[in-house]
């Protein structure tokens, strides 16, 4: 054989026979399967090798259209399945074991070179045709150097001088069939000559010849300028090839504008080249916007239905076919290190220039129902070949009428299933595209909470294709909406959402294509935390999804009642999807919520909401249908976190002997509970079996030895009746079954289930009381509520309320509402007299958590503090003003509603009236004397000179000093209780103190605790990170490996348990006697730890 030169190409009958390249056709695409040819030995080769910094040897073969990697001897020799086919020159066949092996080389040639490597049983690494085209780089057999045709440096190679009885010398890519690109029946579409027309050609850019479209800038302010930014070698000479090829096609020309936009070099898909774009930035800035509208990528498959056939055409150099305005184009000026260009076409990076273009395709393919048109993507779908032939046909005249051109490169027709804008479509409906699924599967984790938004950002893109959606990403929304002062922290819980988050994507739903005649079904369901639904349609006699719905509920919604939020479920899933569901006759709406079926029919009393959202959804159905709740998997999953759903009990049939009787051959405890002597096991046959069972019959009933593997899902079997406590159980299912170790695993499992825990009330936690710090001056600390609503009076409802914690001097000041506006007003009216303080402490009320009154405070200098949830002694000065006050309201009113006018003289003898705990009266704390009140006859303060008096008056405020509160002492009745466990609980329940409905149940959680502290736990609610008191709380207990666990089980294990239980333990009662377990029960009870 006689080696040729890579550039100048002999005439095919000089070529040797294996090395023919087939006949290459219209319109196909390079494909990739090897031919090779083999050197005899003692041939002097002329190829090249060449090394990277990393000291690995390449081939450079110009004449191999794929470049490889051989196979590493660690490597799985597993060929890959659907591989290209590599075919040596003899004919044999070589194996493939990767496609896309990513790979950065660097021949200190001034840049790096990334490419995907096909691996493969080669015995050489091979730079084949593609990877030199790529990136552009030259060799010369002549010198034996490698040229770089960017940066212009070369490197010396090496000649194989090795003798070899057979090498690889050319891989050659063999040509598949148009299959690949085009359907079977419409290989013919790239031989059309009206299809050979509309490709692009080298020489100048036609220009579209619909009139009024040229692109215009309406600009607000002087023109903007920059100077041109410096570029480093390869983006500069890639730079001034790229500004040749644009002023040699007209595109640019030189220019003398007074505007000026940098120039900013992008890198391409392959990585290899770049592409100059203008930054507008500052341009943009001042450009009045265009609002003609976008198509919706969320919605553009909605007109589908009944598609088969597809095909997608790529326009070249879409937006350059578009001419500038002449008095514009002076806008469009580049600043370059080679002078002032502007562009005579429509550049890419101009706003409004997505308008403009989206305005040209749709009035090039306005009356062309089948073709879907996204800015410069043009999608054709039709219903069979014939019809889509047709629409291929009419879509070209449109093309060839306004001079739009294409790259047949990039166009692909006659498709069953085809890549559009991010998604899979086939006749079968819409997936998300495997290449960006995986794209972002391969994500780390976020590093801060920018990297924690992208994240967002992108998975809702693919939202509706994933249910469960709103309820998995919630710590993740938490943390991207945390305070910008908080430091990032990612904690296991967000790390599991985020893994949990990218495999629900992987697994992600094929959603069908709508359809307006099909039966339509809105089933929808409401957790604590979000609401979610499916839509699906009849297509084919089976239920088919059309789209999933999930959404968390804001801190808002989260009170409403269970009623309010499975309405909500499906007024917001109607809403989003409003375009789907409008003109449907067969519409139906599905809950497992059994009153909302008698929503539109119920006479009640509603709230405003409520009647709005029935009045939204009277338009599209009336029809309101109820399902069962374990048939409403899909909505109840969309809507309920992971270990609301699991937690459901296993169906597991007690019933299967069969499955019973292999399990106990399988099981090892088998036989040491054949060998035990308090049992009577024998083997029992089945009646109307033939199964043979081993049961225990010892107590004079037949109880099947329980494997391993049946254990925990006959407890939950029988457990889950009615949830009975530890005892109950143990003798439930002792009864009925045995099984080694039977009383610790009971036990364990009854102390470990989340709904018990959370439904059955132990003993409450009493923290000890804490004494605030006392202040050191007068209106220093103030305490400050409001009572109400009272009755109207005068207009006024409420009363807003201050203590100064010093001198215990209370303030009423009625108010006629309830606002943070009105509260701040009433206390300004008491800064107006006594001053600023300098602490403030109220309850959680709306009004002292509201940005009015934390502005008030800032601007003020004043620390406020709120107290925790439900905790009233925290604030316990003011609530006991309020019952002082209350009490003397009713006792003088005596049903006389006018209590404005009498709360002036209430206070007066609130401020006069001696108190123990100070010695004193508060007004005399604050005036220095006793208040003279009406009846008094004489005045007890003796005539003296103003002098002395303020001097006796600055000498008896010296001697002050404050006084704390009164310290309640833990009563016998009520002593202070922590649980040990929750001092290292990584999980609690949190008590319901609000107000219950009958069955609900009095613990919610449980949550994870991000922060301890002595009075209150920070935890991670649904609304967020909070503080709650430690008296709400109770420690949460998890099996471990249970679907309900967290990332960090607290409870022993049940053989721990076990051995833990025939210890000693030195806990006492209340009485002080120290309780001993019995032996026969020293594997049913759970280790306790000592109670402080």
């Amino acid at each position: 054989m006689v080696p040729y030169s890579p550039t100048i190409w002999p005439s095919r009958s000089q070529l040797p026979r294996q090395l023919h390249l087939p006949t290459r056709h219209v319109g196909k695409r390079p494909c990739r399967p090897i031919v090779a040819a083999a050197i005899g030995n003692g041939y002097k080769s002329p190829l090249l090798f060449v090394r990277d910094i990393s000291g690995r040897r390449f081939l450079v073969d110009s004449g191999s259209e794929v470049s490889i990697l051989p196979a590493q001897s660690s490597h799985s020799r597993r060929p890959l399945p659907g591989a290209p086919k590599l075919t040596a020159a003899n004919g044999t066949k070589i194996e493939v074991f990767e496609t896309e092996r990513q790979e950065i080389l660097d021949f200190g040639l001034g840049r790096t070179y990334p490419f995907k490597f096909v691996v493969a049983a080669v015995p050489n690494a091979i730079l084949g045709a593609d990877f030199l085209r790529q990136h552009g780089l030259i060799p010369d057999l002549k010198t034996a150097r490698l040229c770089d045709g960017i940066t212009f440096l070369s490197v010396t190679c090496s000649h194989c001088r090795r003798k070899t009885t057979s090498r690889l010398v050319h891989v050659k890519l063999e040509h598949k069939s148009n299959a690949a690109i085009d359907g079977p029946s419409f290989q013919q579409v790239r031989n059309l000559p009206i299809f050979r027309s509309l490709a692009d050609t080298p020489g100048e850019f036609p220009a579209v010849t619909m009139p009024g479209i040229d692109h215009c800038i309406q600009t607000r302010g002087p023109p903007v300028y920059a100077r041109p930014r410096r570029l480093m070698p390869a983006k500069l000479a890639a730079a001034k090839t790229e500004l040749d090829e644009l002023v040699r096609r007209g595109i640019l020309t030189p220019s003398q504008s007074p505007w000026a936009s940098p120039i900013h070099l992008v890198p391409k898909d392959n990585g290899s080249c770049y592409r100059m774009v203008g930054c507008y930035e500052r341009l943009n800035s001042i450009t009045l916007p265009d609002r003609y509208p976008i198509p919706d990528i969320q919605t553009f498959a909605d007109h589908l239905q009944g598609a088969k056939i597809f095909s997608k055409i790529d326009l070249a150099r879409a937006f350059a076919q578009i001419r500038m305005s002449p008095q514009d184009q002076q806008k469009t000026a580049i600043t370059t290190p080679f002078g002032l260009y502007e562009y005579t076409r429509m550049p890419f990076g101009l706003r409004n220039a997505a308008q403009t273009f989206q305005r040209l395709m749709d009035s090039v393919f306005r009356g062309l129902p089948r073709v879907f048109v996204y800015i410069d993507d043009i999608l054709v779908f039709s219903r069979s070949a014939q019809e889509h032939r047709a629409d291929l046909e009419a879509v070209f005249n449109r093309l060839q009428k306004y001079r739009l051109t294409v790259r047949p490169d990039k166009c692909i027709f006659g498709q069953s299933q085809i890549q559009f804008l991010g998604f899979q479509l086939s006749d079968s409906g819409l997936t998300p595209l495997p290449g960006k699924v995986s794209d972002l599967l391969d994500l780390p984790p976020p590093r801060n909470v920018a990297d924690c938004r992208r994240f967002l950002g992108m998975l809702n893109y693919y939202h509706r294709f994933i249910p469960k959606l709103a309820s998995t990403l919630l710590p993740l929304h938490q943390l991207a909406n945390q305070p910008k002062r908080q430091p990032f922290q990612w904690l296991p819980a967000h790390d599991a959402a985020f893994q949990e988050a990218k495999q629900r994507l992987a697994q992600a739903a094929t959603l069908a294509f709508p359809s307006s005649q099909a039966p339509t079904q809105v089933i929808a369901d409401a957790s604590d935390t979000a609401v979610g639904a499916v839509i699906q349609q009849r297509h084919a006699n089976r239920w088919v999804p059309v789209a999933f719905h999930s959404k968390k509920l804001t801190t808002s919604q989260l009170k409403w009642s269970t009623g309010d939020k499975e309405l909500f479920a499906l007024f917001s899933t109607v809403k989003r999807f409003r375009h789907l569901l409008e003109g449907l006759r067969d519409l139906q709406f599905c809950t497992d919520h059994k009153p909302l079926i008698y929503a539109f029919t119920a006479k009640s009393e509603r709230s405003a909401r409520v009647q709005r959202q029935l009045a939204f959804l009277s338009e599209f159905s009336t029809n309101i249908r109820h399902v069962e709740g374990a048939n409403n998997v899909v909505s109840d999953c969309l809507s309920r976190p992971p270990q609301s759903v699991n937690s459901t009990s296993y169906d597991v049939s007690c019933a299967d002997f069969k499955q019973l009787a292999e399990e106990q051959q399988n099981c090892s405890d088998m036989a040491a509970l054949a060998a035990n002597r308090s049992l009577s096991v024998e083997h029992r046959t089945i009646e109307d079996s033939s199964v043979q069972l081993l049961v225990d019959v010892s107590t004079g009933t037949s109880r099947p030895l329980v494997p391993r593997s049946l254990r925990r899902a006959i407890f939950d079997r029988f457990h889950n009746f009615q949830h009975p406590g530890v005892r109950a159980t143990k003798r439930l299912l002792s009864e009925r079954f045995v099984w080694q170790g039977m009383s610790s695993d009971i036990a364990f499992w009854c102390n470990t289930c989340l709904r018990c825990q959370s439904s059955k009330v132990g003993r409450h936690q009493r923290t000890q009381l804490l004494r605030p710090p006392a202040p050191s001056n007068r209106f220093e600390a103030l305490h400050v509520d409001i009572v109400g609503p009272l009755p109207f009076a005068q207009g006024h409802q409420f009363i807003f309320t201050i203590v100064d914690r010093y001198t215990r001097y209370p303030e009423a000041i009625p108010l006629k509402d309830a606002t943070a506006i009105e509260c701040a007003r009433a206390l300004l009216s008491w800064i107006a007299r006594f001053g600023i303080c300098l602490r403030l402490t109220s309850d959680r009320g709306r009004q002292f958590i509201s940005n009015v009154w934390r502005e008030l405070c800032q601007l003020l200098g004043i620390q406020s503090r709120t107290t925790l949830a439900y905790e009233p002694h925290q604030n316990g000065l003011v609530e006991r003003v309020h019952r002082d006050l209350k009490a003397s309201l009713m006792a003088t009113l005596q049903g006389d509603p006018n209590w404005v006018d009498t709360l002036p003289v209430i206070l007066m003898g609130m401020r006069a009236a001696f108190k123990p705990d100070i010695g004193t009266t508060a007004a005399e704390l604050v005036l220095s004397e006793t208040l003279r009140l009406p009846g008094q006859y004489f005045d007890r303060c003796p005539d003296e000179p103003h002098s002395e008096f303020a001097k006796g008056l600055r000498s008896a405020f010296a001697r002050l000093r404050p006084v704390k509160t009164a310290w309640h002492q833990p009563t016998a009745g009520r002593p202070v209780f922590v649980s040990s466990s929750l001092s290292s609980a990584t999980h609690v329940f949190v008590r319901v103190d609000a107000h219950r409905s009958p069955l609900q149940a009095p613990y919610k959680g449980p949550y994870r605790v991000v922060e301890r502290g002595p009075k209150s736990y920070m935890l991670e609610l649904e609304a967020g990170i909070d503080s709650v008191s430690v008296d709400r709380l109770k420690p949460a207990f998890f099996a471990l490996g249970h679907s309900d666990a967290p990332e960090m089980p607290i409870s022993p294990e049940p053989a721990q348990a076990a051995a833990d239980a025939t210890q000693p333990r030195p806990v006492a009662t209340r009485s002080g006697r120290v309780p001993r377990a019995p032996t026969r029960f020293a594997d049913f009870l759970l280790p306790r730890q000592p109670q402080t």
